[in-house]
């Protein structure tokens, strides 16, 4: 996913704020999954959620105001009841960031589940 960073995104110094690399990644893995032609505003509405257990984000580079970034989203492992993604920012060639991230599917009521297999059949292709 292509995208830009606007001033909003960035802190007085017109550089991204730390906490904002996790949203861009959030926007990333939205997109990775309408990709596999899974969209999750949908998949909520049949009690499956998506959320965060755990992030683990090396910074090694700044994105600033006005920079066009790459955002490459992948998912490394698919266990029964979660995923763990890994994604990278680049600006060009520079790497920006590199996150392990992993999403726990869950009810509405935040109880872990498993996977629908239609959501997993749509990730294995």
């Amino acid at each position: 996913m292509k995208k830009r960073i606007y001033y909003h995104d960035t802190d007085c110094e017109k550089v991204m704020y730390y906490g904002n690399y996790l949203k861009q990644f959030e926007e990333g893995r939205y997109e990775y999954m309408l990709a596999c032609g899974i969209d999750l505003a949908q998949v909520s509405k049949q009690d499956t959620l998506f959320t965060i257990r755990r992030v683990e984000i090396d910074y090694k580079a700044s994105a600033s105001c006005g920079d066009y970034v790459t955002i490459c989203s992948e998912i490394i492992e698919c266990h029964r009841a979660s995923l763990i993604f890994k994604q990278e920012m680049f600006k060009d060639d520079m790497l920006l960031a590199s996150a392990k991230i992993d999403v726990v599917c869950v009810d509405k009521s935040f109880k872990p589940k498993a996977i629908p297999a239609t959501i997993k059949d749509s990730l294995s292709k």
